[in-house]
């Protein structure tokens, strides 16, 4: 959370040096430490939760493995927990999330029960979708293995095709990236290589204007470029 709160402090000091040269840009622009603060944080939570959906998939295939050599829905997640350790070690959260299954199952708290808090605390579609699906096939009798099965099997189609879109919007994210950054670096290589040609631009009423205009054509346009590239599926 500092290195967010620093992350916009130090492009507040960079943006209004560059288009206002002055403290008081600085001082104006400090309101975007908050945005920047939430949108940082924002990408961190997104990251961290794709990252837990491909680790609930391999705890998914930990308890179809533990299920195939016979152990009960139950006693599967106490494997499963053991089978994440070696992956991941102790301390990823999806390890305490399945150990902390595990405990409750052992206070005799019903498993999907203990799926649809996991679920909460998550927020990801797939974990409140394996937890209805968990929910309803122990309640109608059904195929418990298969119901796991088809489940990893969508979660991985999710993810493969989540992962090709990325593949294939790498290289315009990088566009994207470059794009953004050209104005800031025009900027910069007329004040080093021309500052007499862009010294009009400050320290004047028109100049602020024309260069507050800018700012925002360039804050919109940003927000379009990412907008672009983010495409969910």
């Amino acid at each position: 959370k500092f290195l967010f709160f620093l992350k916009g402090i130090l492009l507040a000091v960079v943006v209004g040096y560059l288009f206002y040269e002055s403290i008081w840009g600085m001082v104006l622009l400090t309101p975007c430490v908050p945005i920047i603060y939430i949108r940082s944080k924002k990408q961190e939570k997104m990251r961290k939760k794709n990252q837990l959906n491909q680790q609930f998939l391999d705890a998914l295939n930990a308890i179809s493995s533990a299920l195939s050599v016979g152990y009960s829905l139950e006693n599967s997640i106490g494997e499963t927990v053991k089978e994440l350790v070696c992956i991941y070690g102790e301390d990823e959260m999806i390890v305490k999330e399945f150990r902390w299954m595990d405990q409750q199952i052992h206070l005799n708290k019903p498993l999907e029960e203990t799926f649809f808090q996991f679920s909460e605390r998550a927020s990801i579609e797939d974990i409140t979708n394996f937890a209805w699906i968990l929910f309803s096939g122990k309640r109608t009798g059904g195929d418990i293995l298969k119901v796991v099965r088809s489940t990893s099997q969508i979660i991985r189609d999710k993810i493969e095709v989540e992962r090709e879109i990325e593949t294939v919007i790498t290289s315009k994210k990088l566009e994207s990236t470059i794009m953004n950054l050209v104005p800031a670096g025009i900027i910069v290589y007329l004040k080093l290589g021309c500052s007499d040609f862009i010294t009009p631009l400050y320290h004047n009423t028109q100049g602020i204007l024309l260069m507050t205009g800018v700012l925002v054509g360039y804050f919109i346009s940003y927000l379009i470029s990412c907008k672009l590239v983010q495409i969910e599926v």
